[in-house]
């Protein structure tokens, strides 16, 4: 049947052909039929072969396609799960929405950039540096090599001077940040090998120790005496005297007993006076003290 005046068309249009290439058909309406020769008519079928492609969709109803080998296209295939038991080779990007589980190891040959939390289960193992600018946050950081700090280290660990440590070799601080070690199983300070001094003045603090800020010594220490310097005790003042000269008196007396008691006509009595001394005040005396283990 012609569907118009330029093309008839067979059943189900399984086949059509151009009507100018007949003379006998002319209008839309008319009544046509192909003579084919061999296995002509099978033309509409997709052939085992190959020879044939599809001309339209292929629908296979929801039914499977197996043991393809190589199904190549040039616009996207749609799908529920996409399984592939050998390589899958991508020439562009791999866009993925939802999350993706990688059960075996996973190797790019360039730079992996994640704008997200990374989570690992397990180890991290960098046969180069690894820089972050941020902290870097463990239970425990082992380094077997040198490790530089750029600046400074803050020791949060406290301990208490002379109790039990393990293993030797620890570092940590005590309340007030005096740095202690781990040495013979015991935490001791730097301090209770250094020589400490403190000085007092007849018992007054007048140079403390630097490491207490007292006149004492430092835990797991104890004074000596370095040097003793003793003090001398002060001299009271003495008070100047005033006496007759026993000349002037003697002649005084003389002469009073000679004219009666007249005093008028006798010479005055003159006086001797000694001076007297000011007070000397004593001096201090000093101790000079170090501070070395027990």
């Amino acid at each position: 049947m012609t569907s118009s005046s330029a093309t008839a068309s067979g059943y189900g249009r399984q086949w059509k052909e151009t009507s100018s290439n007949f003379n006998n058909i002319t209008m839309a309406g008319q009544l046509t039929y192909r003579v084919g020769y061999n296995s002509a008519l099978y033309s509409v079928f997709l052939r085992r072969d190959g020879t044939l492609p599809m001309t339209g969709e292929l629908n296979m109803g929801g039914n499977n396609i197996s043991n393809a080998k190589d199904i190549t296209a040039s616009g996207m295939i749609s799908s529920g799960t996409l399984k592939s038991t050998g390589l899958t080779d991508i020439g562009g990007q791999l866009l993925v929405t939802g999350t993706s589980l990688l059960k075996g190891a996973v190797s790019t040959n360039g730079s992996l950039t994640v704008d997200g939390i990374t989570t690992l289960k397990n180890s991290l193992t960098a046969s180069g540096n690894i820089t972050s600018s941020q902290k870097i946050q463990g239970v425990e950081l082992a380094s077997t090599g040198r490790t530089s700090v750029g600046e400074y280290l803050q020791i949060n660990g406290t301990a208490t001077e002379n109790t039990v440590c393990a293993p030797n070799g620890l570092q940590g601080r005590d309340t007030k940040g005096m740095l202690l070690s781990c040495v013979n199983g015991k935490w001791q300070s730097g301090a209770a090998n250094s020589l400490s001094m403190y000085a007092l003045s007849d018992s007054s603090c007048i140079s403390v120790n630097a490491l207490t800020g007292s006149c004492s010594c430092q835990t797991g220490t104890k004074a000596i005496s370095m040097v003793q310097i003793k003090g001398t005790p002060g001299v009271p003042a003495v008070p100047g005297t005033r006496r007759p000269d026993p000349e002037s008196q003697r002649r005084h007396d003389a002469c009073m007993h000679a004219s009666g008691g007249q005093q008028a006509s006798c010479p005055p009595v003159t006086y001797i006076t000694t001076p007297g001394t000011p007070a000397i005040p004593g001096t201090p005396g000093y101790g000079i003290y170090a501070c070395v283990k027990k």
